[in-house]
């Protein structure tokens, strides 16, 4: 494996100190990397890999802290929001995945025709854009979606949130939940 690539197409990503030039961790991926980004914290790096996975690392410890599972084909990248909590997938499957960066749990799912860019967020996080192509390859198309179409309707977003419930609910709570 050649290091000078910087581990790419060995499956390793590196972080390094931009102040001293230092190597500050190294990590495993384990498939050859597409994609890197890092948290706008600077605490988690998220690496992409040509084996359809994605990945979440701790950058202080170098501890695998989510693994993001779903896409079928290979990543040709991925993205932390700007808040850091969710994460967007890019696959050669022809689909853009929204996950929680927290729990790995998929939220959305789109699909498109052909190969699409990777998703870029804006600023406050809620929606991203991806740039596509028509099918004459003429005309790029970029087209914008909500990264949570269920968290502006109360309604669907109590029933995404109802199989996740950890504690033994109230009369009242069953019924606002249950939307009833």
């Amino acid at each position: 494996c050649s290091s000078d690539l910087g581990g790419y197409f060995c499956g390793y990503a590196d972080v390094w100190d931009t102040r001293t030039g230092r190597l500050l961790r190294q990590v495993n991926q384990g498939g050859e990397v597409s994609g890197v980004d890092l948290s706008s914290d600077g605490s988690r790096l998220l690496v992409s890999s040509w084996n359809s996975r994605a990945t979440i690392w701790s950058v202080a410890t170098g501890r695998r802290l989510v693994n993001l599972i779903g896409d079928t084909q290979g990543l040709e990248g991925a993205a932390f929001s700007p808040s850091g909590a969710v994460v967007a997938t890019s696959s050669l499957d022809d689909t853009v995945r929204i996950w929680n960066a927290r729990t790995g749990q998929e939220m959305r799912v789109l699909t498109f025709p052909d190969v699409q860019s990777p998703p870029v967020f804006n600023a406050r996080g809620n929606q991203f854009a991806v740039a596509e192509s028509d099918p004459s390859g003429t005309q790029d198309n970029v087209r914008v979606f909500d990264t949570c179409p269920a968290c502006t309707n109360g309604r669907a977003l109590l029933s995404l949130a109802a199989p996740h419930v950890t504690k033994q609910l109230t009369l009242l709570e069953r019924t606002v939940v249950s939307g009833a």
